[in-house]
């Protein structure tokens, strides 16, 4: 059994409650990014086609066995949490200010934003806790238990 663990995927078309993708997406039509206070370690996103082409590519590769595998699909960029603006402009051109993130979820339900995501987002901070996200380095064909 191959259990395939990807990234964030991200896609035009992903469902308007995608955290992840309505972050990028509603930065991209702000031009603003949110700091994410309180939040450190990596963003790791990849288009969905490529994710989706990889994980065929390892369904081919493997043979049926016994054996438990686990496999993390990178894009193998890691991008900063702090840095997002600087990814963004890499990808997509123009220059992403940096606001607070309550002034960011403002201004993206202001333009579409679904609410519950706001919410999310808002909960979030509200907890006053760090968070961090690791950044996991692809490993191809790797075993486990």
């Amino acid at each position: 059994m191959c259990i395939n663990r990807p990234c964030y995927v991200i896609c035009e078309n992903a469902l308007s409650t995608d955290t992840v993708n309505a972050v990028i997406r509603y930065s991209r039509e702000l031009k603003a990014v949110p700091e994410l206070e309180k939040m450190d370690g990596y963003f790791d996103f990849r288009q969905v086609e490529a994710v989706a082409d990889e994980i065929l590519q390892t369904l081919f590769a493997w043979q049926s066995d016994q054996t438990l595998k686990y496999v993390h699909h990178s894009s193998g960029i890691k991008v900063p949490i702090q840095g997002l603006n600087t990814h963004l402009t890499k990808l997509y051109g123009g220059v992403y200010e940096r606001v607070s993130t309550l002034e960011w979820i403002r201004r993206a339900t202001e333009v579409g934003m679904e609410v519950i995501v706001a919410k999310f987002m808002e909960a979030v901070i509200e907890t006053g806790e760090a968070r961090s996200f690791p950044f996991l380095e692809e490993e191809k064909y790797a075993s486990g238990v």
